[in-house]
């Protein structure tokens, strides 16, 4: 079975987006929703495909999933990093709901 298959057989699942947009960020999220248990970041094609592990990759390759596809659908966003709550200016203690996700939830 080839990278490909694998992968599309739902032993493994593989998210692209560029670099910076948040996929290492959210992969604890992204884990969680596939059901993945482990990892693997910085995929690259030629790479092994891991059974049962989430691969992030910076390329699209056939059978990937864009990792913008899934913000909105997992509640992700570049304001509270997935956290939905954001600290306020100069405070460590001090947290406000973030208006992105409470105003996606509404």
């Amino acid at each position: 079975m080839d990278q490909m298959e694998m992968a599309a057989s739902g032993k493994s699942v593989i998210v692209y987006g560029p670099q910076g947009c948040g996929k290492t960020r959210h992969a604890e999220a992204l884990a969680a929703h596939f059901g993945m248990r482990r990892v693997v970041d910085e995929w690259m094609p030629g790479d092994p495909v891991e059974p049962d592990a989430l691969h992030l990759c910076q390329v699209e390759v056939p059978g990937a999933v864009a990792y913008e596809s899934l913000k909105a659908e997992l509640g992700l966003c570049d304001t509270c990093r997935g956290a939905r709550e954001i600290r306020r200016p100069y405070s460590a203690v001090e947290r406000i709901p973030c208006p992105i996700c409470t105003s996606a939830q509404s």
